[in-house]
């Protein structure tokens, strides 16, 4: 396993979806622009002055943050971000690395065999 120091993991924000069956209408035209207002500018902005490190790019030296999100802010604007499985992975994979994980976390489980486990899971 490669190990990359000075690294972070990162997910860009909360994601939103608006399923492709359902048919245009009103709730539907609602929900569209909930999601563009959240992350969208205006809705960033809000999010950053209540604590959230924001994925839209705003203007920071006009926002005022805390100490620990502007170290953030610097420590992730130098260094390389590495993904978070989930953002990347199906929801299959994903259920089944979570519990997989916290058995590792608990002491039970072998990564290796895991990581065999779901690699031979995904070529079927």
């Amino acid at each position: 396993m490669r190990k990359y120091h000075n690294t972070s993991g990162a997910v860009a924000s909360e994601g939103f979806g608006i399923a492709k069956a359902v048919e245009k209408n009103r709730l539907n035209d609602a929900a569209l622009t909930f999601v563009k207002f959240y992350a969208g500018e205006e809705g960033a902005n809000i999010r950053a002055q209540y604590g959230e490190v924001p994925s839209y790019n705003l203007n920071l030296d006009q926002i005022e943050l805390d100490i620990m999100q502007k170290k953030f802010v610097e420590f992730s604007a130098e260094y390389p971000m590495g993904y978070v499985f989930d953002s990347i992975m199906d929801g299959e994979g994903v259920a089944l690395l979570n519990t997989d994980t916290q058995a590792m976390m608990m002491g039970n489980g072998d990564p290796a065999k895991i990581a065999a486990e779901y690699e031979a899971g995904c070529r079927e």
